[in-house]
């Protein structure tokens, strides 16, 4: 039985997500660049705007599947059956996408315009290639092949950068709709090559519609979808606010500001990918223990600490080399210098989320992000108007802020309740077993 320690596997798995993920990256800043350069800050912000409409219905279709699918699988919950539920969830997002966009107020300078609206129909198939690709990944997260992931993320990464390189040269039409279109080849290209190393594993790519399981596995992912949906409602209602209620030019500004902040906001979420089995582990059978499971949320968020700090110094320096893509995109700086301060904030307390996860704290995951939702919304509604991007910015750093607060609460609350319901002498027993006997994982 081959095994290997811990560290060792989280240190490889992330390495592998990192390696990828830089490609992924530096793609989506050269695609940035490229669009910024073409179109300026009016072009990048309905670039902007098609993004952010579309990128809802990723979480959506995604419902925290994945999470749970890892904490319940057994021989009903299988990948069959999990490829077969976001398939349902696809044409639920697909179908809502049409409808609200519909609805939507046209304008002929400002918020959706119908050329907006018609770049959003283009990229709509986004979110089904999206939903393949997390199907796949649950299969890579359980167990422990990211390279596969990565691989498949580098093809993409490079099929967009090919089209835009095109687009740039003025061999393809220079248009926002090509720049959305390849993202969307990069995002098939991804897809595609996933599922391809799905089958070399054996997996069948049969969707199963067992009725019964469905239901299992969404109603267990309610509570955690319905966090993930207000996290992201108000990680996004500011470009909400601002194409409602500002110009696209400064839509533009503020979506370049934040894309160049999200590229360090990568790490912490593919490092917890690799940690999120091990906390499982943790929880389960012999290995409970709750000193343990808290010393490693604690080891991990040092590790994020450790990258963020330098990572935000190294943004507030160098915000002014946003200049090069285009003279105009000066009004960013400031933007995403302010981004930069709260960059602490989003590395710890993607700690925190998953420790939440790990325990099933869902009563307190949503009551978190939906306390942060309430509070962002509210700044957001109150200064963007008059103050337009730097209020954004400072609501985000400000919301994150209290997001993380109310995480390490709850973790801290669970860990006391946990120790009073351990007698002395077995925390005693348990801890010095611990100490040791190493963790191993199995294959």
């Amino acid at each position: 039985m081959k095994s290997s320690s811990p560290k060792k596997l989280v240190l490889t798995n992330t390495f592998h997500q990192i390696v990828g993920k830089i490609v992924g990256s530096l793609t989506a800043g050269l695609v940035s660049v490229l669009i910024g350069r073409l179109f300026g800050p009016s072009g990048y912000g309905d670039f902007t705007k098609i993004a952010t409409f579309v990128s809802f219905f990723f979480l959506f279709a995604d419902f925290g599947l994945n999470a749970v699918y890892l904490q319940k699988r057994n021989t009903k919950i299988t990948w069959q059956v999990l490829l077969a539920t976001r398939i349902l969830l696809i044409s639920i997002c697909m179908t809502s996408a049409l409808f609200i966009l519909f609805l939507l107020p046209s304008s002929e300078n400002s918020g959706y315009t119908l050329f907006v609206k018609l770049g959003i129909i283009l990229f709509l198939p986004s979110i089904i290639s999206q939903s393949l690709v997390t199907t796949a990944n649950a299969v890579f997260q359980e167990t422990l092949s990211y390279i596969y992931a990565t691989v498949a993320n580098i093809a993409g990464s490079l099929a967009t950068l090919a089209v835009l390189v095109l687009v740039y040269f003025h061999i393809f039409p220079v248009s926002v709709y090509m720049g959305i279109t390849g993202v969307l080849v990069g995002s098939i290209v991804t897809a595609l090559v996933s599922i391809f190393y799905i089958s070399r594993r054996r997996y069948s790519l049969k969707p199963e519609f067992n009725w019964n399981v469905i239901g299992v596995l969404t109603r267990g992912s309610v509570p955690l979808a319905l966090t993930l949906l207000v996290n992201l409602v108000y990680f996004r209602i500011d470009s909400i606010i601002l194409t409602l209620t500002r110009s696209t030019e400064e839509v533009g500004l503020y979506g370049l500001a934040y894309k160049i902040f999200e590229l360090p906001l990568v790490f912490p979420t593919f490092f917890m990918n690799a940690v999120y089995p091990f906390l499982l582990t943790t929880i389960k059978g012999e290995k409970k223990e709750n000193k343990y499971f808290m010393r490693l949320i604690i080891r991990a968020s040092g590790v994020l600490l450790f990258i963020a700090i330098p990572s935000s110094i190294a943004l507030w320096i160098l915000a002014p080399l946003i200049v090069f893509v285009r003279s105009d995109f000066s009004g960013s700086i400031m933007t995403l210098r302010i981004l930069s301060l709260s960059l602490p904030f989003f590395f710890l307390s993607s700690s925190t989320m998953w420790g939440l996860i790990s325990l099933r704290l869902n009563k307190e995951l949503l009551f978190t992000y939906t306390t942060g939702l309430f509070i962002n919304l509210v700044l957001n509604l109150a200064l963007i108007p008059s103050y337009g991007i730097i209020a954004a910015a400072i609501s985000t750093g400000v919301t994150e802020g209290v997001v993380l607060a109310l995480s390490i609460f709850f973790l801290w609350k669970n860990s006391r309740r946990s120790e009073k319901l351990i007698p002395q002498n077995e925390r005693k027993q348990n801890l010095s077993l611990l100490k040791c006997q190493p963790i191993m994982i199995h294959e």
